[in-house]
């Protein structure tokens, strides 16, 4: 498996994420104006590197990923700290983390490409 390396400038904190995925590249489109800014750059995961979650490597060369790098890179984002403040509530990061890997194994349902149409008219009534 090819590994994350570092990027032409290690100062920058690198986002990696799956360029195959609609949900993924719409959620870029929306974070690069407000992250590039804070030293974050985005690029698509190298050849042969599973794509099971979104990759954060941090300036210093470590490597996180899903829940714990979006909490990073709220982090970086005054107004989104108070957010961070509440992972550290007891419970909150493991739910956190299970919402996002459910969300990440269905990113491709959610942006479209499975085939999947939602149902239409009321969910609540029963046909007769």
């Amino acid at each position: 498996m090819t590994e994350i390396s570092e990027t032409s400038n290690p100062a920058l904190k690198a986002v990696f994420y799956d360029d195959a995925c609609g949900m993924c590249l719409r959620t870029v489109d929306r974070l690069r104006p407000l992250l590039e800014p804070r030293g974050f750059r985005f690029d698509p995961f190298p050849d042969g590197v599973e794509k099971i979650e979104m990759k954060l490597r941090l300036a210093d060369g470590h490597v996180i990923g899903g829940a714990d790098a979006v909490v990073a890179m709220a982090h970086a984002v005054w107004w989104l700290r108070p957010f961070t403040l509440l992972t550290r509530l007891p419970g909150v990061m493991p739910l956190l983390r299970r919402a996002y890997r459910k969300v990440a194994a269905n990113r491709h349902c959610i942006s479209g490409v499975c085939g999947w149409t939602p149902p239409t008219g009321n969910p609540r009534t029963v046909p007769v």
